[in-house]
């Protein structure tokens, strides 16, 4: 979907498909539409009003054809690679953290820097990270997320204190489920681990209460 708006936005440029998007949202404000009364929308407001840009057929391709049609714009970004490469000259000992221009990093530079960190941390290297970017205090969970599994992994302390609350605030299944599975994998955290889901179990969806009880391998609790 997201490389389809890109196409068109390529094909008639910002300006003219800023004019379309917002004439769409406020035409079908509302409402329900279907596949069919996009098409028409999309036909008769961009494709005839501006001939020689886009055809029928590859909307058409787009939406009903599987795969990629060949003339998708795709996008290029060398910004993981730069992740990477910031990631393994501290592992290796040429930078400080300090060092690395985490400022202006999203979300998704700052998951690439820490899944790829995966058993590859020893407690020293945590307590260095935290200290430079406290990362046990994060307030994003995406990030608090991979810090807590790095966290199991190495048993950090600080950040297996923050991973109880954690466990008891949040209650999304795509983190609590794998976090339970990381600590039954674990010598030491599965007891653990049940005594705090007993705790946050009222808190939890009945699918995410599923989840855990089938990762911790304890009965499922109607």
């Amino acid at each position: 979907g997201r490389l389809f708006v890109e196409w068109l936005e390529a094909r008639y440029g910002r300006e003219r498909f800023d004019v379309f998007l917002r004439d769409y949202f406020n035409h079908f404000a509302f409402q329900s539409i279907s596949t069919e009364q996009f098409i028409d929308y999309l036909a008769q407001e961009l494709i005839v009003a501006e001939p020689g840009l886009a055809t029928l057929d590859e909307v058409r391709e787009w939406i009903f054809e599987p795969g990629l049609p060949a003339f998708t714009v795709t996008p290029e970004s060398d910004a993981f690679d730069i992740v990477d490469n910031w990631r393994e000259r501290w592992l290796n000992g040429e930078i400080e953290l300090d060092a690395i221009p985490t400022a202006d990093w999203s979300v998704a530079e700052w998951r690439q820097f820490f899944l790829k960190l995966s058993d590859r941390l020893n407690l020293e290297q945590m307590a260095e990270l935290d200290a430079e970017f406290d990362l046990t205090h994060s307030d994003n969970v995406e990030i608090l997320y991979l810090w807590l599994v790095r966290s199991i992994e190495t048993r950090y302390e600080p950040g297996i204190e923050r991973l109880e609350q954690f466990l008891l605030d949040v209650g999304r299944n795509k983190f609590i489920r794998p976090l339970y599975q990381e600590l039954a994998d674990t010598d030491w955290g599965r007891d653990w681990a049940i005594e705090i889901y007993q705790r946050a179990r009222p808190g939890y969806h009945s699918l995410t209460r599923q989840a855990a009880e089938r990762v911790l391998d304890i009965e499922v609790q109607r």
